[in-house]
């Protein structure tokens, strides 16, 4: 782990600027691997055109884990429900799915 740092912060130039969240410097001093680190491999992949062509019915009847949750909007009456900022109230499930037989 001790070599990544070192090769993050020589690649800066003087004048660019990086940040590295309170969570990820903690473990840095500890000298550990963040466990959100890239070195995780959790960055966002490609969506293959297979999955990108899917209806919303056809995403739930795919996905391993179905969330259950009330959903609310957290803007004003003034813009449109379909386009307000939404979040989430009270308790979430995530409900597994068996997709072998769908």
């Amino acid at each position: 782990m001790s070599e990544y740092i070192p090769s993050y912060f020589i690649d800066t130039s003087l004048s660019e600027h990086r940040w590295i969240c309170r969570l990820c410097s903690d473990k840095i001093k500890k000298q550990q691997l963040p466990s959100r680190a890239l070195l995780n491999k959790l960055e966002v992949c490609q969506i293959p055109s297979e999955l990108k062509k899917l209806n919303n019915l056809e995403k739930h009847l795919i996905a391993l884990r179905l969330p259950f949750m009330k959903i609310l909007n957290l803007t004003s009456g003034k813009v449109s429900s379909r386009l307000a900022q939404k979040g989430t109230k009270g308790p979430l499930h995530c409900v597994p799915s068996d997709v072998q037989d769908t």
